[in-house]
């Protein structure tokens, strides 16, 4: 695990970015798994393959 505390405070703007980025992420993730799990009206059909 990342010690951020520890952080020089020259790199703590960058580390502070980075953690809300993968935030974001992660929170985008879970949306796409909550809402993402019905049938999609747009989607080709792959399974022709």
């Amino acid at each position: 695990m990342h010690d951020f505390w520890a952080a020089p405070e020259e790199h703590r703007q960058t580390e502070t970015t980075q953690f809300l980025k993968n935030v974001a992420i992660v929170g985008g993730a879970l949306a796409f798994l909550a809402l993402g799990g019905g049938t999609w009206p747009l989607a080709v059909d792959v399974t022709a393959l």
